[in-house]
């Protein structure tokens, strides 16, 4: 049986430099303050952390070579016998 890759929103991320220019003082503190609970709370549970991750625009021309990549490393991994 063949597993298909589906593409979904899976991680929310936000421009460091958008997060300077758009929030005010208050809401990046109240932004930090939550960012620190997730850690700790990942922390808890033996994660590390936080994780790093490979962040591709969609709008640039070779995203779509990046979700090929991505869907065919998927593949691998669905299929690798352990």
């Amino acid at each position: 049986m063949e597993t298909r890759f589906v593409r979904y929103a899976k991680y929310e991320v936000m421009k460091l430099d958008d997060i300077d220019r758009y929030l005010s003082d208050e809401q990046k503190e109240q932004l930090y303050d939550i960012i620190g609970t997730i850690q700790v709370g990942r922390l808890g549970i033996r994660k590390p952390a936080c994780n790093s991750y490979v962040v591709v625009n969609e709008d640039m021309p070779y995203a779509e070579q990046v979700w090929k990549l991505i869907e065919e490393g998927e593949k691998d991994v669905l299929t690798k016998t352990y």
